[in-house]
Formats: structure tokens, C-alpha cells, sequence
């Protein structure tokens, strides 16, 4: 979005007045991820829970199903009204932002990405300490997925059992296939053991990514789980049938 070098100039503020706008950005990108996962209605039970009135007025256009650019006029039309200077303005533009990139659909680390630039050089090294902590975070669930399974834990599914049974690159054909976001969804009631072996057949890279995801789904419905196991269960029948699988 484009605004006005005037306004633009009376939201300037110093870094520690900055620095207290990440509780708000770290607030919006939980939205996005309750939004991904639940849906924009789920968002109407987290309104009463929020202190500032343009957020919640953002929230409710979109949850109402408000066309994009009308909520997009309506509060720009609140941002030239109230006046506002300083961090509360650069509040209001962090809100607007990440209203519409919620309601867009954006991924929530694009939006985390996005709000933080509006930040400057303080908004990049508060970017880099948030994927410093995430990486942390990533490197710590490798390792534990590393420590023996818990007693009379076993992975039963048969989109599962079979992981233990074909080779790396079998497993790597089978990944290529499934898309991030559904993998982490068929993973959410697997084993240490069976999250140990895809993720040692991911890059780095790509590993991250289905750290991030498999987090965003957490408390997704069971039906979605099921029909993501469906999919692991069909994409292996498949590639044996090609003779794509090769078993150890």
C-alpha cells in the first residue's frame, strides 16, 4: 500500500518506541495462524481478547465478510480521521497491513516478513532475532526426535509402518509428491520414529518449512488428518505400482 510522504513523515518514531510494536505483529501473525488453520470465522472468538478498537474493527470487517476494498477504505478512512502520530500511528499501519494480508490469505511468515519492514532497521533485526529463536526451536524438535519413543508408542497406520520398510530415496519420491502443508497434517499423529525418517530425507531448507507447518496445524480438525493419511497411503500405492519403491 502507498501512503502519503506527509503521513508517513508523522509516524516516524525511535527504536524503542519501535521495539514495542512487535508484541502487536507477533499478535497479528497468531491471527493469520489461527486464521490458516481454523478458518476467518474462528476469528470472531479472539475479538473480545483485544485491547486496541482498530484491530478489533479490522477483525470484524473481515470476519464479516467485507469485501477487501472496502475494508481497506474504511480504515484508512479511521487512520486520517483520529490523527494519530508517532508509534500509534505506525500501530495503525501495522494493523491495516496485516488485516489484509489475513484476509488475502497470506502465509504467516510472509506476514510477519511484511509488518516488520514497516519497522526499518529495527524491524530487520527484530525479524532476525524472531527466525534466530525459530531455528532454535527447529534444531531442538530434530533432537528430540532423536530420544527413544515413549512405551507402547508405535506407528500402526499402514501410511506409516511402511516408511520402516523402503529405502531413503523411496521415502524422497513419496515426499516429492505431497504438498508441505498436507504432509504436516498426516503427520500430526505419527511416531518420533516415522517424523525421524522424513525429516531426515528433507533438506534443511525444506525440513524448516515442515517444522512451521506441522506448529500451524497442531489443532486442526481429525477428518482433515484423515484425509491427509489417505493421501500418503495412495501417492505409495501409486509410485508402487510405477515400481517406483524399492523396499530394504
Amino acid at each position: 500500500m502507498t501512503y502519503e510522504y506527509e503521513l508517513i513523515k508523522k509516524a516516524k518514531c525511535g527504536i524503542r518506541e519501535k521495539e514495542k510494536c512487535r508484541k502487536l505483529i507477533d499478535a497479528i501473525v497468531h491471527f493469520s495462524e489461527t486464521a490458516r488453520r481454523e478458518g476467518l470465522l474462528a476469528l470472531e472468538d479472539r475479538i473480545g481478547e483485544i485491547d486496541s478498537e482498530f484491530l478489533k474493527l479490522g477483525l470484524r470487517l473481515v470476519v464479516e465478510g467485507t469485501e477487501p476494498e472496502t475494508v481497506r477504505g474504511i480504515m484508512e478512512t479511521g487512520i486520517y480521521m483520529q490523527g494519530k502520530k508517532g508509534r500509534n500511528l505506525l500501530e495503525q499501519f501495522i494493523i491495516l497491513e496485516g488485516i489484509l494480508a489475513i484476509q488475502q490469505g497470506e502465509k504467516p511468515d510472509i506476514i510477519s516478513l511484511k509488518l516488520f519492514s514497516l519497522l526499518g532497521d529495527a524491524g530487520d533485526r527484530m525479524r532476525k532475532e524472531t527466525e534466530t529463536e525459530k531455528l532454535e526451536a527447529f534444531k531442538k524438535f530434530l533432537e528430540d526426535l532423536k530420544a527413544p519413543p515413549a512405551a507402547g508408542k508405535q506407528d500402526t497406520d499402514p501410511a506409516w509402518e511402511v516408511f520402516g520398510r523402503i529405502d531413503g530415496r523411496s521415502i524422497q519420491k513419496i515426499l516429492r509428491e505431497i504438498d508441505t502443508e498436507l504432509l504436516a497434517l498426516a503427520l500430526k499423529g505419527a511416531g518420533s520414529a516415522v517424523k525421524a525418517k522424513v525429516f531426515a530425507n528433507l533438506s534443511f531448507t525444506a525440513g524448516m518449512h515442515l517444522y512451521e507447518e506441522i506448529i500451524d496445524v497442531s489443532f486442526v480438525a481429525e477428518e482433515r488428518t484423515s484425509g491427509a493419511l489417505d493421501l500418503v497411503r495412495n501417492t505409495f500405492a501409486r509410485l508402487e505400482e510405477q515400481g517406483e519403491i524399492t523396499y530394504l
